[in-house]
C-alpha cells in the first residue's frame, strides 16, 4: 500500500523592523550551474570584450587578456583537470549544485626581500539590471582555498574584492588590474581554508547605473598581506601564489532589516508509526545551524518536538522555528481478499471517513458492489494525503462435497491409508472442526470398533461441507487358549471365549467358540473371518483335585531362572494364603494372590541367604475342606 505523508503549516511571520524582504539576486548564473558545454581543460573562461562569447560557463567571462580563470564541473573527466571534486587546483565539493569556478587570486615572488606583484585574475558577468542610485545592496559569495602539487608557496591573502561599474571593465594588456574595491572581504581574515567554504559579505550602497561586476585581488601597488598554506615554511626561490575557488555568488537589493524571524507549526498526518519530514531553512545559498548540529539548508526529521535553524544568507540573519506534532492517521486497509461462494455480487466497503474516493472502476463511492472476480484498487485523500490499496476478489458457485466412502480396515494394520477422491481434500477429527489438515489423519487400529473422520473438497477459494468417512476397525484372530489347562474331574471349565463376526472350528469337530474339555488331551482351534484365520492350542490335564500344589525346595533371586519362589498348581484353587518366616521367626512375605511369588526382599532389602519356613492353606476347587502345607525353602545366591 502507498502511504504519503501531509505536512500542514501555519506560518508566522516577524521582523526586527518592519519593510519587504530582499529582493531577487542580480547575478545570472550564480552558482555556475548552467553552461554552454563541459568543460575539457583548464582556462575555461574566456576573454571576451563583447561580452558574447561563453564556450563553458554561460554569463562569465576573463576580463583581462592575460587571465585564463578556470570552471569546474561534475560532468567533467578526471583528465580534464576541471573535475569535481578532485582537479588540477585542489580537491572541493560545491558548495551547492554540481559547478564552480576558480582563478589565481594573486600571484608574487620574493626579489632581494621585497614581493613584487607578479600575476592575478579575475572573473566579471554582466547583472541582470542595473543598480539603483542609493540603493544598499548585500553582496555575498564563497571562496575555498585551492593547493595544487605544483611548485609554489600556496598562501591566503586577506583581500579580495568587488568593483561594480557602470561600464564594463577590460584589459588587454598587463598582468593585474588596478580597479577601485567597491566591496572588499575583511582585512585580517586570511582566506587559508583548504576543507570548508568561506562566506565573504559586505554591503554597496550604489551610486546609480552600474551594472558590471567584475571579481578579484586589485592592485593598489602594494603586495597583498598573506597566511602560509602549504609548505608552512615558503621556499624564497618559489614565487607565492593564492588559487581560490568561487561558489554562490549574489547581489541583492537590501531592505531595512537584519533579522527575519519565522515560527512555523507543523502537523505529519500519516498512517505509519514513523514519519519523515522536510524543514526547509528560509534562507538562501547562506551558512546555516540547526538545533540538531545539522550546517546545510535542509533537513530530514522523523521526531515531534520543536527545531530552529539560524542563517546567514547574505546580509539578513534568518531564525526558523519550526514545531512538529504528529497525527496517527487511519490506513487504509480494504483487505487482502474478498470471497463469495454463492455466485453472489460481492461489496468492497472503503470504511474511511472524511475522504474523496476514486475506485479503479471509476466510481466516487465510498463502497462499491462488484459482479465479477478480479483485483480492485482504491485511492483515497484527504487532508492527511492520499493512500491506496487494493483487494483480491474471487466470486464462484458452491463447491460440491466430495464423495466419500466408508472404510473397514483389519485390527492391527500399521498407518493404514483411507481412499478418498475429490479436490484439494481436507481431514476433520470431527463434523463441527475449524481448523482441517491436508494430511490424513493417523487410524488407531489397536482395538475393533467403528468411529468417524471428515472430509471437505475446495474449488479456488471456496470449500465444501464436510461429509463423514465411517471407518470400522474389524476383529483380526489372534486370541490365543494358553499353554495347558488343569481342571478338576468333577469340575471341567469351558475354554475359548466368544468373537462376534468369526468362524469356529476345533479338532473335536465342534464349531462353536466355546467347548468343554471332558477328555484330557490337546485341544486345537482355528478362528477364521475377512481380516485372516489364527490356530491356536491347549494341554487339558484333569485332577482329583486333592494335591493341588507343590513347591520347589530352593530358590536363587536376582538370577536368571528360578528366582521367584511360588507354586506350582496341579488343580485351580479357590482360597489361597502364604506365609514365609525366617530363622528368627519374623515374617517376610504373605500374599493372597496364587499367582505371585516372593523374590526374595524382606522391606527392600535382599533377604540372607539360609533357609525359610513356610506356612499355606488353600482350597481346591469344588472342594470343602481347607488343605494346609508347611514346608522348608533355601534362599541360595
Amino acid at each position: 500500500m502507498m502511504k504519503q505523508i501531509t505536512v500542514h503549516t501555519a506560518l508566522l511571520l516577524a521582523l526586527v523592523m518592519h519593510i519587504n524582504c530582499a529582493g531577487q539576486n542580480l547575478v545570472p548564473n550564480p552558482s555556475f550551474e548552467t553552461y554552454k558545454t563541459c568543460p575539457n581543460n583548464i582556462s575555461g573562461l574566456e576573454y571576451s570584450p563583447g561580452y558574447v562569447s561563453f564556450p563553458t560557463v554561460q554569463g562569465w567571462v576573463n576580463p583581462m587578456s592575460s587571465g585564463s580563470a578556470d570552471y569546474f564541473n561534475t560532468c567533467a573527466t578526471q583528465s580534464s583537470y576541471v573535475s569535481i571534486p578532485g582537479n588540477a587546483f585542489g580537491y572541493q565539493l560545491p558548495r551547492t549544485g554540481n559547478a564552480y569556478i576558480g582563478m589565481i587570486a594573486w600571484e608574487g615572488s620574493n626579489q632581494g626581500g621585497n614581493m613584487v606583484n607578479v600575476f592575478a585574475e579575475y572573473v566579471q558577468c554582466k547583472l541582470n539590471q542595473p543598480m539603483v542610485a542609493g540603493t544598499s545592496y548585500c553582496v555575498t559569495f564563497y571562496v575555498n582555498n585551492g593547493v595544487s602539487p605544483a611548485t609554489y608557496n600556496y598562501v591566503g591573502i586577506d583581500k579580495i574584492g568587488v568593483n561594480f561599474s557602470a561600464t564594463k571593465a577590460t584589459q588587454s594588456t598587463g598582468f593585474t588590474m588596478a580597479l577601485a574595491n567597491s566591496v572588499i572581504s575583511q582585512p585580517g581574515k586570511f582566506l587559508s581554508d583548504t576543507s570548508g567554504w568561506i562566506r565573504i559579505n559586505a554591503i554597496y550602497k550604489a551610486t546609480g547605473g552600474e551594472e558590471w561586476m567584475t571579481m578579484g585581488w586589485f592592485n593598489n601597488g602594494s603586495a597583498p598581506n598573506f597566511l602560509p598554506v602549504q609548505p608552512q615554511v615558503p621556499n624564497p626561490r618559489d614565487n607565492y601564489r593564492c588559487y581560490l575557488f568561487i561558489d554562490d555568488v549574489s547581489v541583492e537589493k537590501m531592505s531595512t532589516v537584519d533579522t527575519l524571524f519565522t515560527s512555523q507549526d507543523s502537523i505529519a498526518c500519516t498512517p505509519d508509526t514513523v514519519f519523515t519530514m522536510t524543514l526547509n531553512s528560509n534562507a538562501q545559498l547562506g551558512d546555516y545551524q540547526w538545533s540538531n548540529g545539522a550546517t546545510v539548508e535542509k533537513i530530514n526529521i522523523s521526531d515531534t518536538g520543536t527545531f530552529w535553524c539560524v542563517a546567514s544568507a547574505g546580509c539578513v540573519t534568518y531564525i526558523d522555528t519550526y514545531k512538529v506534532k504528529y497525527v496517527p492517521a487511519p490506513r487504509l486497509d480494504l483487505g487482502k481478499e474478498l470471497v463469495n461462494c454463492e455466485n453472489q455480487p460481492v461489496t468492497i466497503n472503503a470504511n474511511y471517513p472524511n475522504s474523496t474516493y476514486q475506485w479503479s472502476t471509476g466510481a466516487t463511492t465510498p463502497s462499491i458492489t462488484v459482479n465479477s472476480p478480479g483485483v480492485y484498487s482504491l485511492s483515497i485523500n484527504n487532508k492527511c494525503g492520499t493512500q491506496t490499496d487494493s483487494v483480491q476478489v474471487y466470486i464462484q458457485p458452491p463447491t460440491p462435497a466430495p464423495a466419500a466412502t466408508d472404510t473397514m480396515i483389519c485390527q492391527f494394520v500399521d498407518d493404514p491409508v483411507i481412499n478418498v477422491s475429490g479436490t484439494d481434500i481436507t481431514w476433520y477429527t470431527h463434523a463441527g472442526g475449524v481448523y482441517g489438515s491436508k494430511i490424513q489423519p493417523p487410524v488407531v487400529t489397536l482395538e475393533p470398533g467403528t468411529y468417524a473422520l471428515f472430509i471437505s473438497q475446495t474449488y479456488g477459494k471456496c470449500e465444501s461441507i464436510k461429509v463423514p468417512v465411517n471407518v470400522t476397525i474389524d476383529y483380526t484372530p489372534h486370541e490365543e487358549l494358553g499353554d495347558k489347562a488343569v481342571m478338576c474331574e468333577n469340575n471341567i471349565e469351558l475354554i475359548g471365549k466368544n468373537v462376534a463376526g468369526v468362524d469356529y472350528k476345533w479338532n473335536t469337530g465342534a464349531s462353536v467358540c466355546c467347548i468343554y474339555p471332558d477328555r484330557e488331551g490337546l485341544y486345537k482351534r482355528a478362528i477364521t473371518n475377512v481380516c485372516g484365520s489364527f490356530v491356536d492350542s491347549i494341554w487339558v490335564y484333569h485332577t482329583s483335585c486333592n494335591d493341588c500344589i507343590v513347591f520347589p525346595n530352593a530358590f536363587t533371586p536376582g538370577h536368571e531362572i528360578n528366582n521367584i519362589f511360588r507354586p506350582l498348581l496341579k488343580c485351580p484353587v479357590d482360597e489361597f494364603n502364604i506365609q514365609i518366616f525366617n530363622r528368627w521367626g519374623n515374617k517376610v512375605y504373605e500374599s493372597n494372590d496364587v499367582t505371585r511369588g516372593w523374590n526374595g526382599r524382606y522391606n527392600y532389602d535382599w533377604g540372607e541367604v539360609g533357609t525359610y519356613v513356610f506356612m499355606v492353606q488353600y482350597r481346591a476347587k469344588g472342594k470343602l475342606q481347607q488343605q494346609v502345607i508347611k514346608g522348608n525353602v533355601t534362599l541360595l545366591r
